[in-house]
């Protein structure tokens, strides 16, 4: 009925990769260059490539992934945490633009003032409020389309 997968921005994933790249390069270069093979920092050198190395591929491998299927609507933040709603429970929808730092504090899997968001880019959102009170967020690139996937569901 509804698929939508989102990846972190390459801006972001290549930041991360540099960044990365870089402090792992200068530990690297001041174990082998400034202090020598005598140097006591090789266990902390290792631990930061591979602290590093975990950092870039978590960023690569994040996905927020949204389906609309079965009366089931699924969110899903990888590896971060996953929301199953069932269609009927879904008392209202809508969309709207939203201010990820101001509102939430950020993207990922966040608290806002009456609900949680699942979040991975963009500004856009579908605001689902349950029969239980409820409130979820869920950010998307088509706000409408997913809106109406739910509508649907509910019918």
């Amino acid at each position: 009925m509804y698929r939508e997968r989102q990846a972190l921005p390459v801006s972001v994933t290549g930041a991360v990769s540099l960044v990365g790249a870089l402090v792992v390069g200068w530990l690297w270069y001041d174990l082998a260059v400034i202090h020598g093979p005598q140097s006591t920092n090789l266990p902390g050198a290792l631990i930061a490539t591979v602290v590093l190395l975990v950092a870039v591929a978590s960023a690569l491998a994040l996905q927020l992934r949204t389906d609309v299927a079965d009366g089931t609507v699924t969110v899903s933040l990888w590896p971060l945490g996953r929301l199953s709603i069932p269609a009927r429970d879904v008392e209202e929808v809508g969309t709207l633009r939203y201010s990820p730092m101001g509102d939430f504090g950020g993207w990922g899997i966040r608290p806002g003032l009456d609900g949680q968001i699942y979040s991975l880019r963009g500004d856009q959102a579908v605001r689902v409020r349950l029969r239980s009170g409820r409130v979820v967020y869920i950010g998307t690139g088509d706000p409408d389309a997913l809106a109406r996937a739910i509508g649907q569901a509910r019918s």
